[in-house]
């Protein structure tokens, strides 16, 4: 098993401390968050500063350095939105064996940009670059509560963060989807497993949410959103066993 160089480590718990928004903080303040002591910090400084990661300020203060800035202007230039998602959407389905999907919101619609297909026999007909509107449909609602919706329903998904649809748009259909977002939480796209309704039920339906909920922490951390409500809202569903239709495969 690899390990660190605990030297970086710590030096990357200091970045890390400022994650949160804070633009300068005190030597005790990052001592505080870091569970690092005051002289540690000050050492990694020293190689922090030399390579424009961190600027000293006056009175004992710290704030980012512009080595950052240019770093995420780089991974930015070479992000491909497929390059991430793709990845992630293949592992749910084979996780699951349902059809995985990527949705975005177009004003009153929602496009399928990507989607993994199910191998079965009984699938959802979904296609890359289909466009329907929001609703009916589980991916539509979490693009709809997501981005500002009003009304009890959307509350209880901005607290759940998932959203599970039995037959809504087609009775043979159904889904769960969960959002993916970016830096400051704002939403990116849907994600979604979908497949003939007769797969979900209650022993599939909180296996195919904690495939959701994950997929999208995934791609919530790629994206430079804090992956940890969908995290928390996983851990919340009561793990169950593998579907008895996929151990059979």
């Amino acid at each position: 098993m690899a390990t660190g160089v605990d030297a970086v480590e710590r030096a990357l718990l200091v970045l890390e401390a400022f994650k949160d928004g804070s633009r300068v903080m005190s030597l005790k303040e990052i001592s505080e968050k870091t569970k690092l002591n005051k002289a540690t910090i000050l050492r990694l400084m020293v190689s922090l500063e030399r390579f424009n990661y961190i600027v000293r300020l006056g009175e004992g203060r710290f704030s980012l350095g512009p080595n950052p800035i240019h770093l995420g202007a780089v991974y930015q230039r070479s992000f491909r939105v497929s390059d991430h998602v793709l990845p992630v959407l293949q592992d749910m389905m084979n996780e699951t064996g349902e059809t995985a999907a990527y949705f975005i919101r177009e004003k009153d619609l929602r496009v399928c940009l990507f989607m993994v297909e199910s191998p079965n026999t009984l699938r959802s007909h979904l296609r890359e670059g289909d466009v329907r509107p929001l609703r009916p449909g589980g991916t539509g609602l979490v693009l709809e509560a997501f981005s500002g919706g009003e009304g009890e329903e959307y509350e209880r998904l901005r607290q759940s963060y998932i959203a599970v649809n039995i037959g809504e748009r087609h009775p043979e259909i159904s889904s769960v989807a969960a959002p993916v977002f970016r830096i400051g939480q704002q939403l990116v796209a849907a994600v979604s497993l979908s497949g003939p309704t007769s797969h979900f039920d209650e022993q599939t339906i909180p296996f195919l949410s904690r495939s959701v909920l994950e997929g999208a922490a995934r791609l919530t951390y790629s994206f430079g959103g804090d992956p940890t409500p969908l995290d928390l809202a996983r851990h919340g569903i009561p793990k169950t066993e593998r579907p008895k239709r996929l151990l059979e495969n």
